[in-house]
């Protein structure tokens, strides 16, 4: 797609009726791909209709033209009077189209606002209206952006906030229960080191009354042993035989 520089590159479009859904980025495609131009800028202007229903006025804003028979044909039709209306389809499956006509407006060289607005024209104050309207616009976005990430931050806060205090309450529940733990443990040792003093009384007991065993066996020896040495027959009641031997 060519361009060409002329005089039409001053040449403002306005599109009576977009729908909100429409966005800036959209409509500047869709100029594109028309092979009509390459547009610098949108400005919004928000209306109501008698219904109730929202929808916007645009101005767009054209930093070139292109060299095309589309181009051509549409700024040859929206220059043949002040009124003259063009009919740009931009959804060619769904027949939807934009009433296009010349912005009457041209806009400022600077972008700043004036201060002292006595000397301005009409057109120039309308122009300016609508500028104050597309920041504020612009700024209206902005504003609600911060407003949700803030509020992200705030919930993001508030769940680390609830995961703290639920760390908290588990770590002290599990270090109630390593206490328990621990005094169970204390005990437990108590005991064992009590029968661990028990059974070192028993042993001994044992030991005791083991060597007492060990003496009374060696003493019952020794009399079995003294009784033997000491046995004397009864030779009247012997038979011959047994006295010979």
């Amino acid at each position: 797609m060519t361009t060409n520089t002329n005089s039409n590159n001053q040449t403002t479009l306005y599109i009576r009726r977009a729908e909100t859904s429409h966005t800036a980025s959209y409509i500047i495609d869709t100029f594109k791909k028309l092979n009509i131009g390459t547009a610098s800028d949108v400005v919004f202007i928000r209306k109501v209709s008698e219904s109730g229903q929202e929808y916007n006025g645009a101005v767009v804003t054209f930093s070139e033209w292109a060299d095309t028979t589309e181009a051509s044909k549409l700024l040859a039709q929206i220059n043949l009077n002040a009124d003259a209306t063009v009919k740009i389809i931009h959804q060619a499956n769904g027949h939807k189209f934009w009433l296009v006509s010349k912005h009457r407006v041209q806009q400022p060289q600077s972008q700043a606002i004036w201060q002292d607005t006595s000397a301005c024209s009409v057109g120039d104050l309308q122009y300016i209206i609508q500028q104050m309207n597309h920041r504020l616009f612009k700024q209206d976005q902005e504003l609600q952006l911060l407003r949700e990430k803030q509020l992200e931050y705030e919930i993001l806060h508030m769940r680390l906030a609830l995961t703290n205090e639920d760390l908290r309450c588990e770590l002290k529940e599990k270090e109630g229960i390593i206490l328990e733990q621990q005094d169970k443990m204390v005990c437990m040792a108590i005991d064992m080191a009590r029968k661990e003093g028990e059974c070192v009384a028993l042993m001994e007991t044992v030991n005791e009354e083991r060597s007492i065993l060990d003496l009374i066996q060696s003493q019952a020896l020794d009399m079995r042993n003294l009784l033997s040495s000491s046995y004397i027959p009864n030779t009247s009641k012997m038979t011959m035989e047994e006295l010979i031997d």
